[in-house]
């Protein structure tokens, strides 16, 4: 029995018993003892179909896990196959490594190659910009006058040719200068061509008797195209014929240049716009430089503030300076324009006894001053198209050349009721509302030697 329970608990512990084994004890046992054969062969059998029974239900739970379980394996690595391993992996290293350096190097190489041709394009643009510059290719063909201040450093001519297209690096030209040592410049007004070399404009600034003389002009408010002409001629600068044939075709590119009118009537079309003002003119200028100047003034002094009241006023540049022009003439003074203006916007508002009519007499002393003379006899419409007392609203073009007195007043008129005003020759004004008032007023300025204003000239 104890041999029994020592089979039974081997059986149970190894849970895979050697069939063989088994066997061999039972027939020991058996032999041994007779008288238990049966029994513990009975023994045997159940233990055998136990453990059996225990075999079969763990392949039939592994097999429907659908898992056989592995059978472990050691693999013994010799110490040569271990060396020849750590010998592959750092040659694999050192490839590597190689591969990242020779990467590097073609990058770096290719960075240093760039980087010497963009310095070779630059400085190959630099050397030819410079060279064609000093030996003035390229420019465009144009002619300046320029001014040299005394005492002016090599810096500010090269800058001063710059700013006026002569050269086309200031900086070139003082390195010029510098490496050429060429200095003592004169001062003074020099006539200069854009195509010239920087040697020629050199020699060319160190003449003294290359720089051109001037002559200061004042020209005074509400002088006409003919006042003007006379006295530039007087001065100098240029002959009235030519000032006055620059003034009729001048091609004007200013913004203001739109709104002047083509009409038909317009006797000078660029009388209103040559800016009263003093100037300074080299003797014997071009007469288109001229007008070109005083345009160039205009569009200056005519600055956006006023271009801003023109917009919000209702009226356009040219009405404004049409207007502007007639009160500048019949107003003796700025203290009187505001009033003068109020009279004119009046009528140009409300008319009289349903007539616009600004009866003005300066349009008709403009007419028998500056265009009878030169009209012929096919030119009587025009005349007539400058007459206030015939035409209704604003003549065609300006009748002078107002200063910015009087294109303020009519851009902003007094608030008055008055229609009518007269002048008397000590420059006293007096101002109507109604025809009979008026003509009372004029009784009075008559009275002085001379009256001037509306309604007074038949």
């Amino acid at each position: 029995m104890e041999r029994d329970e020592k089979i039974t608990n081997g059986i149970s512990k190894d849970n895979e018993p050697d069939k063989n084994a088994h066997a061999e004890d039972t027939q020991i046992e058996s032999s041994e003892n007779p008288e238990y054969d049966t029994a513990e062969n009975g023994t045997a059998e159940q233990s055998t179909e136990k453990a059996d029974g225990e075999t079969k239900s763990e392949a039939s739970d592994n097999d429907t896990a659908g898992f056989v379980k592995p059978e472990r394996s050691f693999k013994v690595t010799l110490p040569e196959e271990m060396e020849a391993a750590q010998t592959s992996e750092s040659q694999a290293a050192a490839q590597i490594v190689h591969e990242k350096v020779k990467k590097s190097r073609t990058v770096k190489s290719i960075i240093y190659v760039t980087c010497v041709l963009v310095v070779s394009v630059l400085l190959a643009v630099i050397i030819l910009f410079s060279l064609s510059d000093m030996l003035g290719m390229f420019r465009a063909d144009t002619t300046v006058d320029v001014k040299i201040p005394n005492h002016s450093s090599t810096e500010q001519i090269a800058t001063l040719l710059q700013k006026n297209g002569i050269i086309r690096s200031a900086l070139v030209f003082r390195v010029y200068i510098k490496l050429s040592h060429q200095h003592n410049l004169e001062y003074g007004i020099f006539t200069l061509d854009s195509q010239m070399s920087y040697d020629e404009i050199v020699q060319e600034l160190k003449d003294p008797s290359n720089s051109r003389a001037t002559v200061k002009v004042t020209i005074p408010e509400g002088y006409t195209l003919q006042s003007i002409g006379d006295l530039l001629q007087k001065d100098n600068v240029c002959s009235k014929q030519d000032f006055l044939n620059s003034a009729s075709s001048a091609s004007v590119n200013f913004d203001f240049s739109s709104q002047i009118t083509n009409d038909s009537d317009r006797f000078y079309r660029l009388e209103g716009y040559l800016f009263p003002d003093t100037y300074e003119f080299y003797l014997n200028q071009s007469s288109d430089a001229v007008v070109e100047k005083m345009l160039q003034n205009f569009d200056t002094r005519f600055d956006s503030t006023l271009r801003k009241e023109v917009s919000s006023s209702g009226m356009t540049v040219d009405q404004i300076v049409t207007l502007a022009s007639i009160i500048q003439v019949e107003a003796g003074s700025v203290s009187e324009m505001g009033k003068v203006s109020s009279v004119f916007h009046n009528r140009l508002k409300n008319g009289i006894n349903g007539s616009k009519l600004l009866q003005s007499d300066a349009t008709i002393f403009y007419v028998t001053r500056d265009i009878e003379p030169v009209l012929t006899s096919s030119d009587t419409q025009l005349e007539s198209a400058y007459n206030t007392y015939k035409h209704q609203g604003l003549p065609p073009g300006a009748i002078c050349n107002p200063g910015l007195d009087a294109i303020k007043a009519a851009l902003e008129p007094e608030n008055t009721p008055y229609y009518f005003f007269v002048s008397d020759k000590n420059g006293k004004y007096y101002y109507a509302e109604t025809y009979a008032r008026h003509l009372i007023n004029v009784k009075k300025a008559l009275k002085s030697g001379g009256a001037i204003g509306t309604n007074v000239t038949k």
